[in-house]
């Protein structure tokens, strides 16, 4: 199966789009024009917040101290939502939203990871799964 990151890879091959590094709020606000391509990838999850490393203890200091971000996984769920419904309402006819660290939990019957509040959402919208594993789920609308 194709992981999240080798299908956008082939889409940027395909078609040309700009790739934007910036907090996904702060340039959804300030966008306007449609969107047929969006990859997630920011707000980190923490997969193991009960057993943090010292690199994990790092990187919630740094969200702390450069963005006045604190690191958790439920804030990194709202913030994927918001910026999927922002994206929503951007997207073309078309469109594909891929979630870095997402993925069905098949025992629970439940998405997990970034993208866990947001897969739904976009589900209720029209979206479907195109392709779902551990590190990345694919949406499709068309």
């Amino acid at each position: 199966m194709l992981s999240s990151l080798l299908v956008i890879l082939i889409l940027h091959t395909l078609t040309q789009f700009p790739a934007v590094c910036a907090k996904g709020e702060d340039f959804l606000n300030s966008y306007a024009k449609p969107i047929s391509i969006t990859y997630l990838d920011n707000y980190d999850w923490n997969w193991k917040p009960t057993t943090m490393e010292g690199w994990q203890i790092d990187q919630i200091e740094y969200y702390r101290k450069h963005f006045n971000i604190s690191l958790n996984n439920v804030d990194c769920q709202i913030a994927h939502l918001v910026q999927a419904m922002r994206i929503e309402q951007l997207a073309s006819e078309k469109s594909l939203i891929v979630f870095d660290d997402t993925w069905w939990y098949r025992e629970f019957d439940i998405y997990l990871g970034k993208g866990g509040a947001a897969v739904p959402y976009l589900k209720a919208k029209g979206y479907q799964e195109l392709h779902s594993e551990e590190y990345g789920t694919v949406l499709g609308r068309f």
